[in-house]
């Protein structure tokens, strides 16, 4: 009888061990993987903010389409800078202080007029007038040796007296941004007269203006 008891008791001992073997062993298995969730990497957000213009949604870059004439015809207001006048920098204009008139001839046409200004100690006016400029889906325009510059020298400031001259438009190029209030409106004019080997006038400008 005792060695019966014995025997259950060793059997007992041997089944207690496997068992925490057993146990030990799921948590060792389990350990990594718990740890493997725990450390996994999140799964990567596009956190780019959208845009949307025109209909058109764009990822952290705003581009624009379907902008016609019609939609930027207007007056703008706005300064000249990098001013050079037969190859002499010009002082920027003051804000505000030229006028540049867009008039919309077609969905995707339109002339430009940049009303009569002065720069620096000029004795006289310029005014600039390109006719039938294409414009892009994108808002932006360029052209070749198309358009006019009027210098009018010893003029009033009606343009009145003095002596014309006139000077072909060798590029213009630009582009038209939609901001809260209409349009923004930036360009580069360049105009350049030569007779033979000489260069008789030589001119280039950049225009940045809201429409009013």
């Amino acid at each position: 009888m005792k060695k019966l008891r014995f025997v259950v008791i060793a059997v007992l001992a041997i089944v207690g061990l496997v068992s925490v073997s057993c146990s030990q062993d799921n948590d060792a298995i389990q350990a990594p993987q718990e740890q493997a969730q725990e450390f996994q990497l999140p799964e990567v957000i596009n956190i780019v903010p959208l845009h949307q213009v025109n209909g058109v949604v764009t990822r952290g870059v705003t581009t624009y389409s379907n902008v016609t004439a019609y939609d930027v015809a207007g007056e703008y207001l706005g300064k000249l800078s990098n001013v050079y006048m037969k190859g002499k920098k010009k002082d920027d204009t003051p804000e505000k202080s030229v006028s540049v008139e867009i008039n919309a001839t077609a969905q995707n046409k339109f002339d430009f007029v940049m009303n009569p200004f002065s720069v620096g100690r000029m004795p006289g006016f310029l005014d600039v007038a390109v006719d039938d400029l294409t414009l892009n889906s994108d808002g932006s325009f360029s052209a070749l040796n198309k358009g006019t510059v009027h210098l009018q020298l010893f003029a009033n400031e009606d343009g009145e007296g003095g002596l014309d001259r006139y000077y072909d438009v060798t590029t213009i190029s630009g582009n038209f941004e939609p901001t809260a209030g209409g349009y923004y409106l930036n360009l580069n004019l360049k105009c350049e007269k030569s007779w033979w080997k000489l260069k008789i006038f030589t001119a280039s400008v950049d225009f940045d203006g809201n429409r009013k």
